[in-house]
């Protein structure tokens, strides 16, 4: 590793979102708030959801609704996977739109799907229903809690 890098310094969107997730799991959100990338639409797959994450649990749900609209202001123009707006959507509440991004993620054959089980965003869908479906027809095995 680099001694001179610093990833709150860093335009690198994903080495600011997953020490910010860093941060919120070892229990510092004021590191957490200095350090999540605000403003920066990286559009890509689920894990383009991180960012939101951080915001929820820092209560900042404004903020992640912003994420969310920029994300989808962002698909108009380009590539932005629905894997990603189903984890914001799930991430503010919203599990119908939610759902609706993911049976999209299905057909466009994300490659992320498997790995829905154990990403935080998905947390409030796990459980459900049609969560189960969707993990069954991907071929996902979810091993019981």
């Amino acid at each position: 590793t680099d001694p001179d890098f610093d990833a709150r310094e860093s335009a690198f969107y994903y080495a600011r979102v997953g020490l910010a997730v860093a941060f919120i799991r070892t229990n510092q959100p004021d590191s957490a708030r200095r350090t999540v990338p605000r403003k920066i639409v990286r559009p890509g797959t689920a894990e383009s959801a991180y960012a939101a994450w951080v915001l929820v649990q820092l209560g900042d749900t404004a903020g992640a609704r912003e994420e969310l609209r920029a994300l989808e202001d962002a698909r108009r123009f380009g590539y932005v996977s629905a894997d990603g707006l189903a984890a914001i959507h799930a991430l503010l509440g919203n599990k119908t739109r939610a759902f609706e991004w993911l049976d999209r993620a299905e057909r466009d054959t994300a490659f992320t799907l498997p790995f829905l089980p154990t990403m935080v965003s998905f947390d409030s869908l796990r459980n459900t229903a049609p969560f189960n479906a969707l993990m069954k027809r991907v071929g996902v095995v979810v091993p019981p809690n």
